[in-house]
């Protein structure tokens, strides 16, 4: 290096004389630079402090120098260039996490954005406590998790490289990976001296950036490289292959899971043409992030999410977030009932296809793609019915099913262009409360008393009579599932 050299951003540059240094404004080189002084050239404290960048001091002659780093260099290249052939040729998260282990020596885990455990090698031949925690419970327990947020909450920047200390006497190395500016996992080396610590450090950006490749450049379902066996033991399920609890539970032990007493399925299912190509690892790894107690999986062309819960409820996560994740992806959700009854997961994977299909054809809010089983439960019900009725009465005009009284209401409003039949199944929807249903359908009180009046005289019955309002109930139903979903007119008879 000369007083003339043009200087480069992450640039190593050896300085072999004082004359040279003297020469140099350094505080106006390219941001990084790395400077290597020979034996022979020194440079000020307070400007090595005001440096932006690194500066090392050999004591080396500047041949012996040279030769030394350009071995080390070639060496790094040769080392770098051997896991980029990996990375391509590597079709799953677990091959680059079991080679860098190896290359690195060191026990290494890939987690989640919420600390759950997805990949572990441990090509280094010394454990740590660490890492047998994380192992043993899949998990980033209390102790540890609170040093790991205590290190990023000190650490300048958000994605910073994190060196924390344990108590074993080893030091765990914390690489973040993003997408598009959100987290979507973590790299855990642990380092057990110095040496070790110079390594990781240099590989935890290539492993990352491999890594990120991985999770977010495949577009397909059969990208996904998650968890292959607990892939397997979902689509056992849904394919009524096992049979006792029994071969559930060891398979769940061999993952290191434990069953809940409850559990529900939440189906991601895709748009036929999807709004922008899916990157189904990255999404797998949000819906982790979103979704508590969540387990994330694929199945043919879909994302199943199996949830455990302790009680019979909703399962409670960020609506609004995953909304925005299927939204940008072209995919929807229907999640099924809670249950307790493991074997008949193939039930409740076809009740939130069930949620799918209906909740699309009948939400009346375009925005809405979280569809619950128990908000279509009737329609399916009907369409269940539907299949049956054909089989028996060689047409599937479901209009004969219905209740006379709503017949003649839908007959009335197509005749005098009104909504009685949408208001009185408004109305009973919410419990015969006309306060309740004013507010809702945007009508004055008083008009929405008129127009149960009008109601209760066409239909020339009681609205008090709850078998009468169940009969009403399911005969609009069945017709909204003739008119809207089938897309016929009822009151043509087809025997076809």
């Amino acid at each position: 290096m000369t007083a003339a050299t043009v200087m480069q951003p992450r640039t190593l540059y050896i300085v072999t004389s004082q004359r040279d240094i003297d020469s140099i404004d350094i505080f106006k080189l390219p941001f990084p630079s790395i400077l290597v002084l020979t034996r022979d050239v020194k440079l000020q404290d307070v400007s090595v402090r005001q440096f932006n960048g690194s500066v090392l001091h050999s004591a080396m002659d500047p041949f012996c120098l040279y030769n030394n780093l350009s071995e080390v260099l070639s060496c790094y290249s040769g080392w770098e260039n051997r896991f980029r052939i990996l990375e391509l040729e590597s079709s799953s998260c677990q091959q680059l996490i079991d080679k860098g282990s190896e290359m690195v020596g060191c026990q290494l885990a890939f987690v989640s954005s919420g600390y759950s455990l997805r990949s572990f090698s441990a090509k280094g031949e010394k454990s740590s406590s660490f890492m047998d925690e994380l192992t043993k419970v899949g998990y980033l327990t209390g102790p540890y998790m609170d040093m790991v947020l205590e290190a990023r909450k000190a650490a300048e920047f958000e994605d910073s490289t994190l060196t924390i200390p344990c108590k074993d006497g080893t030091s765990i190395v914390v690489s973040s990976i993003s997408y598009h500016l959100k987290n979507i996992g973590y790299l855990f080396f642990v380092s057990h001296d110095v040496e070790s610590m110079y390594r990781i450090l240099n590989f935890s950006s290539i492993l990352g950036a491999a890594l990120k490749n991985q999770l977010t450049t495949g577009t397909g379902i059969g990208n996904y490289s998650g968890n292959s066996a607990f892939q397997s033991l979902v689509s056992d399920l849904i394919e009524l292959k096992i049979e006792n609890m029994d071969e559930i539970k060891t398979r769940l032990e061999f993952m290191n899971l434990k069953l809940k007493k409850i559990y529900l399925i939440m189906l991601v299912e895709f748009d036929s043409i999807p709004l922008s190509p899916a990157p189904i690892n990255f999404i797998v790894n949000q819906l982790e992030r979103l979704i508590p107690n969540s387990i994330v999986t694929t199945y043919l062309d879909d994302i199943i999410i199996w949830c455990q819960q302790n009680q019979f409820d909703r399962c409670t996560f960020d609506q609004e977030a995953v909304t925005g994740l299927l939204r940008k992806y072209g995919a929807r959700i229907g999640i099924s009932n809670p249950s307790k009854h493991y074997l008949f997961m193939n039930t409740f994977y076809l009740q939130c296809k069930s949620a799918i299909k209906f909740g699309k054809n009948f939400t009346a809010d375009s925005n809405k793609l979280i569809y619950y089983y128990e908000e279509v439960r009737l329609m399916d019900i009907i369409d269940m019915c539907s299949v049956n009725f054909r089989t028996k009465y060689n047409h599937g005009n479901l209009i004969y099913l219905c209740d006379p009284a709503i017949l003649w209401l839908v007959h009335y409003d197509r005749k005098h262009n009104t909504n009685l039949a949408d208001v009185l199944y408004a109305y009973l929807m919410n419990d015969c409360n006309s306060t309740k249903t004013a507010k809702q359908l945007n009508l004055h009180r008083n008009t929405m008393l008129y127009k149960i009046d009008k109601i209760e005289s066409l239909v020339n019955h009681s609205l008090n009579d709850g078998t009468f309002r169940l009969n009403l109930m399911f005969s609009y139903l069945a017709i909204k599932y003739l008119q809207d979903y089938k897309k016929i007119d009822p009151w043509e008879i087809k025997f076809n």
